[in-house]
């Protein structure tokens, strides 16, 4: 049996740690990652942009209640893909989420393909995309679990600096141009965030001496230039349909938030360099110091990883400070260092191994089960939380339509409700009424206004949440409680009192 399985390893050809990664990767970006109700901040926005680009046809333009969406102005490669994903699989969360999750994905085979052919090393990429998949900073709010720009704009950013890595070190311009392609559609995600990934990358090449040749070639600045031309074919095409457009992206995405608190949360400028430490990586975090040891020891590691931790060393802390200097501060914004952070920490933790079996000769079994242990820590940590986090969302009276409305598909016939609601911000309201439409249950809705109520017929299915509203009710009609749902009581009218 021994030899069976010797010879059966060595005629296969599939990598099975390729695939163990793979599997623990997807694990701990997609579980329950369609369960979590729809958030207010800014999920449902870009879900109600896509779904209204699919019931509008109009490709070019976001709308947002009929419409066009002057609040959120980013350029449209996110809503474009999540729109394709509505279409294709329904009006769910998985649906809305699955272009996050997908880049989440991706981003993660970057950090183990580079640590594996640029780096040399399987151990760096391996553990780069684990530390990466178990950071709460990326695999958590308004990241990977989450129908948000900044998963997707991680991916391209990072695909962008990884070949603009190797352009400087390899100094082929292929390499060049195939980042330029990643920061094209890093500029379609999230137009301004984009850009400061440039001079992130620039201080990165100063560590590099082919950064040095790169930054002294035309070729270099025509090239980055070049990749600016989408997104001005874009702006010029949404500005000539519907006039303004610039005007609200000039505030919203580049001067204004980057001069001005557009948010009512203030948090201090070194708000990111401390979320990075905790919660950010996590138990991980103790890693970056020995990686940036690294970077600056000078036989500490073989020359092409010592180079790259420098690069990824400037390019974090350039663009920390970048964002930092901002007015408008908030978590998320600090998501595209996270995979360059993964990679330093995984250099670390490659250097450390190596160490400890060089000096104290532990055995390999040893090394191994604190590997694991330190992998399955901050998994489980990571998932506690997130848990956590979804418990407390249970009584957040912003996220309760999350809640109430999808048990409406098990209403039997006729599967008609009337909603009760005062939200001032519907957003997340509109996308569950577009599912309960695709799904055949017409939902309608009105205020908690007396006016509202007064002619309510007997057999209308209505829906409250206020208890002011449900006792207004039940004193003017004859009704029968159905089902109870979360943070509601659906009552089924028999006729009036009066």
């Amino acid at each position: 049996m021994a030899s069976f399985w010797r010879r059966f390893g060595a005629a296969s050809r599939i990598d099975w740690l390729v695939l163990a990664l793979l599997g623990a990767v997807a694990v701990l970006f997609g579980w329950k990652a369609g369960t979590p109700v729809l958030h207010v901040w800014d999920e449902a926005r870009l879900a109600v942009n896509a779904t209204e680009m699919l019931q509008s046809g109009d490709w070019l333009i976001t709308r947002y209640n009929g419409q066009p969406d002057l609040w959120n102005t980013k350029p449209p490669l996110l809503i474009w893909l999540q729109a394709g994903c509505l279409r294709l699989l329904g009006h769910n969360l998985w649906a809305l989420r699955l272009p996050s999750l997908v880049a989440a994905m991706g981003t993660a085979w970057l950090l183990y393909r580079f640590g594996r052919r640029t780096l040399q090393s399987r151990f760096v990429g391996t553990f780069a995309a684990l530390t990466l998949a178990t950071s709460p900073g990326f695999n958590g709010t308004h990241v990977a679990r989450f129908g948000d720009y900044d998963a997707l704009l991680t991916l391209t950013l990072t695909a962008t600096a990884l070949q603009w890595y190797q352009y400087a070190h390899d100094r082929q311009t292929k390499q060049l141009w195939r980042g330029a392609a990643w920061f094209a559609l890093a500029l379609l995600t999230k137009s301004a965030a984009a850009v400061l990934l440039l001079p992130a990358v620039g201080a990165g090449w100063l560590a590099l001496p082919g950064g040095r040749w790169a930054a002294r070639q035309w070729r270099t600045y025509g090239v980055v230039l070049a990749a600016f031309g989408p997104l001005a074919l874009f702006y010029w095409l949404r500005e000539t349909a519907a006039p303004g457009y610039l005007a609200a992206t000039w505030f919203n995405d580049w001067y204004g938030r980057i001069s001005q608190h557009l948010v009512t949360v203030q948090y201090p400028w070194w708000v990111y360099f401390q979320r990075l430490l905790f919660p950010g990586l996590l138990t991980w975090s103790w890693l970056l110091p020995v990686g940036g040891w690294l970077a600056s020891s000078g036989a500490a590691a073989a020359r092409p990883k010592r180079l790259f931790a420098r690069f990824a060393g400037l390019l974090v802390v350039t663009f920390l400070v970048i964002i930092s200097a901002a007015r408008t501060r908030l978590g998320w914004y600090s998501a595209p260092v996270y995979p360059m952070a993964a990679l330093l920490c995984a250099l670390g933790l490659e250097h450390l191994v190596l160490l400890v079996r060089a000096r104290w000769h532990w055995p390999r079994p040893v090394v191994a089960g604190l590997l694991a242990v330190a992998t399955a820590v901050p998994a489980g940590l990571l998932l506690y939380h997130e848990h956590g986090r979804w418990e407390d969302e249970k009584t957040d009276p912003m996220l309760h339509h999350g809640y109430q409305l999808p048990p409406l598909l098990q209403l039997p016939p006729p599967r008609a409700v009337t909603l009760v609601q005062a939200e001032r911000y519907p957003a997340v309201l509109l996308f569950y009424k577009a599912a309960l439409r695709e799904a055949g249950v017409d939902l309608a809705v009105v205020g908690p206004a007396p006016a509202h109520l007064q002619h309510l017929r007997p057999g209308q299915r209505l829906l409250v949440g206020a208890d002011s509203t449900r006792r207004y009710v039940l004193r003017h009609y004859r009704a029968q409680s159905e089902p109870t749902v979360a943070g509601g009581t659906l009552l089924k009218i028999m006729g009036s009192r009066e």
